[in-house]
């Protein structure tokens, strides 16, 4: 039998029935990316990759999928009050540094991914985001004034919970973006819009990879945080990237801590592939996602 929660959560009662009884959690697995690099679409793959008695939770996909816009945004409000009583002081001090920068709705988002993260850190089941933390920072990165991108990277070290966490940097040429942006039926992203001071679309790309710099500096701190990339650009590469993902899910969350025991090493993520200095590049090993 099967048992959904309001969260998007899914678990069933099998026991030890299937491959994935050890999966316990608490473990977290969030993409980023650009708009349009296939964020949503790695976040599906892996859930239906993971084993039927591994219970998961999709929360941010489910608002997403089964709410109109004004109701989404309701829903977003328990985590949002979370992600406040996690961090109370971070919105005065976000608006300190952004001042007349300063864009409630970015401040909103971060609160949303915050609440969220927090919540799926203290629950035994693996939460598979289409976007978090991760892509709540990449939001900023790509529009705000250094000082707010300052503070915002901070404040991302400080939201990654230590239990499993596998972010996936999911990587898009600037044409296939373009491309695929271009095929929505509705506009959901305004990058690439012909409006002044928009982000462009080799903006949003661009802003990626600044991200993966920062993600992967963290990572090398973190025994618990891992860093996965995948290059976006076909069905075959997201099937391997999405195996990558479940293989580090299946050995990392057995238990809601690190069950190796093992600690990485600061010059070594991705499955043991080096670092170049200054917590740089770790490359990826050819994994691809579709649209979101």
């Amino acid at each position: 039998m099967t048992e959904r929660g309001g969260d998007g959560s899914v678990g069933t009662d099998r026991g030890d029935v299937g491959s994935g009884r050890d999966v316990t959690g608490p473990a977290i697995v969030e993409p980023f990316g650009a708009p349009g690099a296939g964020k949503t679409t790695l976040a599906r793959e892996v859930l239906a990759a993971l084993p039927d008695d591994v219970a998961v939770a999709r929360p941010t996909l489910a608002i997403n999928e089964s709410l109109e816009t004004p109701r989404r945004q309701l829903a977003k409000l328990p985590f949002v009050g979370r992600g406040l009583r996690a961090a109370p002081t971070d919105p005065l001090r976000y608006a300190a540094v952004a001042g007349s920068d300063l864009r409630p709705s970015l401040l909103f988002n971060w609160l949303y991914a915050a609440g969220a993260v927090d919540r799926s850190a203290r629950r035994p089941r693996v939460t598979v985001f289409d976007q978090a933390i991760a892509q709540a920072y990449w939001s900023i990165a790509v529009t705000e004034p250094e000082a707010v991108k300052g503070f915002a990277r901070r404040r991302l070290a400080a939201a990654i919970p230590p239990v499993p966490y596998v972010l996936v940097c999911v990587r898009a040429s600037a044409e296939v973006v373009a491309d695929r942006l271009g095929a929505r039926t509705e506009p959901q992203s305004r990058i690439g819009a012909a409006e002044p001071g928009t982000p462009t679309v080799a903006d949003a790309v661009e802003t990626t990879e600044t991200v993966r710099t920062v993600a992967a500096d963290i990572a090398a701190e973190r025994p618990t945080l891992f860093l996965r990339t995948i290059e976006a650009d076909d069905r075959v590469a997201l099937d391997a990237g999405v195996k990558r993902v479940v293989r580090t899910v299946r050995r990392e969350a057995t238990d809601g801590s690190n069950p190796s025991g093992r600690k990485k090493s600061a010059s070594v993520t991705e499955d043991g592939e080096p670092v170049r200095g200054g917590g740089a590049t770790a490359s990826g090993d050819g994994g691809t996602g579709y649209p979101e």
